[in-house]
């Protein structure tokens, strides 16, 4: 069968010559191994469909990319994978691991070549209306590097050449990602955010402990592996293996479970001399078992090539056999076993021929998990491609009567080309492909910016509007120009973003709509945004205020309001007895910020400061804002006065890390809001109990807001709390997801936390106090009020 054309809308996915599977499009010759490794798995089942993340090619218009890693939905009855246009991660030489949980998918993607960006984690919520995922608002802005500099509490980065295909789990309200490099087994947990993480602990120390050494559960090859799965009832487990060099070496396959606070002491799941290779593959059926498709280093005639380890429920292992070195009288070369799971059987995946050939699956009940030796029945074959290989499905155990899809690929360059099979109803009715679904449906992209004209440093707001359905999802990104401003998801059909960056001059703005199954791209006309010179002038100011009290901003100045708050600095490490300076993309004439800063303090117990950029070190560390705890986040809003547009960071102690949110800019300008504080001042919510993932939307009474009252000055307070926390105060109208990227303050069990914030506010006067995680009792206080006077 002659190489096939890219699969495109309008005809149906053609079935493999040899009547095993299907043939799909080809992803180019700029990246390899697009289905490895057994380890991982980059499909999932979702609403009734499958999904994959596959490598993308390159595409010109409407946003230009490279070949880049993106979520595609398969279309059954014509067994097509049609592009959502969401992007997973542009670098072409990483290998992904999705783990679907609910409406959330999290991507821990890994990459070997790399000293800077060795592992990043994404998360994405399903948009069950239009069908497709949206990247959480968390992330938008967020650096998804887990190795960056300075990324964790205690300076450690993750080994930066060599990481081995991490994969991901969630086990409860954990996450965990487990990987090697240098010959050690690492792992990393967070919460369901997936935003901070701990340190990366290595597995193999102590007992387990050296690295290469006598028999027993370390790494002996920086190919070993590594791969971590959620059993039971939030049990989690790692298993890793030690290669066998030679068929008379020792090795084997190990496995250690999760204690509650580490993981625990190592089970041999199977070793002895030539055991060992660095093929498994880990799932977990929902009866407590863990079973292990695994491919050993064993040479004899009779001896396992690839077996099926399985953990009972209660612990021990046991080993099946699914194909011995010689089967049915031919010596056999099976390799890259993956372990598919429904309700009914285990399905071990299997590539005939170590540099690839076909992919056969080999099935037995789960019930008794006998095998018959050998390969089994063909799966994906077809004569145009003999290189199948690395064959790839889901972590789920699916459904039998919903059936599964197995992907794989052939990586010779000049055919670099997808295949799949399926079974059961993931395979089109009859075995008939049709026609792919008609095509996606015609969108138009508007876009407007407020103001226009506009001052230089001053904030712009771009906005687009999508036409062509309701709620079409889908995400825009903004442009200056050639310059990418932000990519924004669409909420009701609409996106917005706030830019100051646009210097003196015209710019041509533009809006990209991504498309997604339903929808086509589309792009804006050109926007002519003029942005005039700042006449206003800085005045020397009297200062602000950094503490508790009720103080009015610097003298002549009004607030020009950030909503949402502007992020500035995002997660800076920041050394012991060190100072760091951070420009700020302020309005011209900047008299002070308002700004809420937090900080995470390492292994040691810091007091951190906050003053202008034009003073001294000594100068700036007598400005103390506060005290942050070893190993706890803190957060506190200060008034800071400027003397131009930058700021400087002052830690005492150890490592943290700094975020900074300016919720405003004080300028000499008569048309910003003009403060007036409250005295006394107002409670205005006692003791109100917010649960997990809440939000409560407070009506701050209308005889505390004058008329033309734009922003109120809160005072929060967080007690009662069952487990830490974070709560974000914010306009009604923002999102919980979008309110908690910018918390107030962070609560915690036994304590009382309590720090001030502005935040705009509407002719309601209505705020939203948004808890992240556990119970929490909030009580609000009125302090002032901002007017358009």
């Amino acid at each position: 069968m002659s190489a096939l054309p890219a699969v495109s809308a309008g005809s149906a996915n053609a079935a493999a010559a040899d009547g095993a599977g299907y043939v799909d499009f080809t992803y180019g010759t700029a990246t390899d191994d697009v289905t490895a490794h057994t380890s991982q798995s980059k499909l999932w089942f979702h609403d009734g469909a499958w999904w994959a993340v596959m490598m993308e090619p390159a595409e010109t218009t409407p946003v230009p990319h490279e070949n880049r890693w993106a979520i595609f939905r398969l279309d059954v009855p014509s067994q097509t994978w049609i592009s959502t246009k969401v992007q997973v991660d542009e670098r072409n030489q990483s290998h992904p691991d999705v783990l679907s949980s609910g409406d959330q998918l999290y991507v821990a993607s890994s990459y070997s070549r790399s000293e800077t960006e060795a592992l990043k984690v994404y998360k994405y919520n399903y948009d069950a209306a239009s069908k497709t995922y949206v990247l959480d608002p968390l992330f938008v802005d967020a650096d998804p590097r887990l190795d960056r500099p300075g990324r964790f509490d205690d300076g450690r980065e993750t080994p930066a050449k060599g990481i081995q295909y991490a994969t991901i789990a969630r086990a409860g309200d954990r996450l965990v990602i487990a990987y090697t490099s240098a010959n050690d087994v690492w792992y990393m947990t967070s919460n369901l955010e997936a935003i901070e993480w701990s340190s990366p602990t290595p597995l193999l120390t102590g007992a387990m402990a050296p690295i290469s050494g006598p028999p027993g559960p370390t790494t002996s090859s920086s190919d070993d592996i590594a791969t971590v799965v959620s059993f039971g009832t939030g049990q989690l487990g790692i298993m890793w293996s030690r290669t066998s060099t030679t068929d008379a070496s020792y090795g084997g396959f190990f496995f250690s479970v999760w204690n509650g606070s580490s993981f625990g002491s190592p089970e041999v799941a199977w070793d002895g001399t030539g055991v060992g290779d660095n093929h498994i593959s880990v799932k977990a059926p929902s009866d407590g078992r863990v079973l292990v498709a695994i491919k050993t280093s064993l040479k004899g005639t009779d001896d396992p090539l690839v077996s099926l380890l399985e953990r009972g429920s209660g612990g021990g292992w046991s080993q099946h056999t699914v194909i011995t070195r010689q089967a049915g009288g031919v010596s056999q070369d099976a390799t890259r076993p993956v372990l598919v799971l429904d309700s009914d059987q285990a399905h071990v995946m299997m590539t005939d021929l170590v540099d690839g050939g076909s992919i056969y699956r080999n099935s037995a009940p789960l019930s008794s998990l006998a095998f018959t030796n050998g390969l089994g029945v063909t799966f994906i074959k077809d004569s145009a491609y003999p290189n199948v290989n690395d064959a790839t499905s889901t972590k789920q155990q699916v459904s039998a009567s919903d059936g599964i899809i197995v992907l794989a690929s052939d990586d010779v360059d000049g055919r670099d080309r997808y295949l799949h099979g399926c079974t059961g109803a993931s395979c089109p009715a009859g075995g008939v492909v049709t026609p792919p679904p008609a095509a996606a449906t015609a969108t138009s992209t508007s876009l407007t910016a407020s103001p226009n004209p506009s001052v230089a440093g001053a904030p712009v707001t771009l906005t687009a509007t999508v036409s062509g359905g309701p709620d079409i999802g889908g995400s825009v990104t903004f442009f200056d120009g050639d310059t990418q401003i932000k990519t924004v998801a669409l909420t009701n059909n609409t996106a917005s973003t706030t830019t100051t960056t646009l210097s003196t001059g015209q710019h041509t703005l533009k809006a990209v709509y991504s498309g997604n199954v339903s929808y086509q791209p589309s792009t804006s006309g050109a926007v002519t945004q003029t942005v005039l010179a700042a006449t206003t002038t800085a005045r020397p100011s009297t200062g602000g205020s950094s503490g508790g009290a009720v103080t009015a901003p610097p003298i002549a100045s009004r607030l020009q309001i950030v909503a949402p708050p502007r992020r500035v600095l995002s997660g800076k490490a920041v050394g012991g007895n060190k100072v760091v300076a951070v420009n700020l993309p302020a309005p011209a004439g900047v008299r002070a910020m308002a700004v809420n800063v937090t900080v995470a303090a390492g292994k040691k117990t810091t007091t951190v400061a906050v003053c202008s950029g034009a003073q001294t070190k000594a100068a700036c560390k007598t400005k103390k804002l506060m005290k942050v705890s070893a190993g706890t986040r803190k957060a506190a809003f200060t008034l800071q006065s400027l003397s131009g547009p930058r700021v400087k960071l002052y830690n005492s102690s150890g490592r943290a890390r700094f975020t900074l949110d300016v919720q405003g800019w004080y300028v000499n300008d008569a048309s910003k809001a003009r403060f007036s504080a409250l005295s006394p001042v107002r409670r205005v919510l006692k003791s109100q109990k917010v649960g997990p993932g809440k939000a409560y939307v407070l009506k701050i009474p209308s005889v505390l807001r004058p008329a033309g009252t734009v922003a109120v000055e809160l005072g929060v307070s967080a007690s009662a709390a069952t487990r830490n926390s974070s709560v974000a105060a914010c306009r009604a109208t923002s999102t919980k997801s979008g309110c908690l990227a910018r918390p107030t303050l962070f609560a915690k069990p036994g304590s009382t936390v309590i720090n001030r914030v502005i935040v705009p506010v509407r002719a309601n006067g209505k705020v939203k106090l948004v808890n992240g995680s556990g119970t929490v009792r909030l009580t609000v206080f009125a302090r002032g009020v901002y007017t358009l006077n």
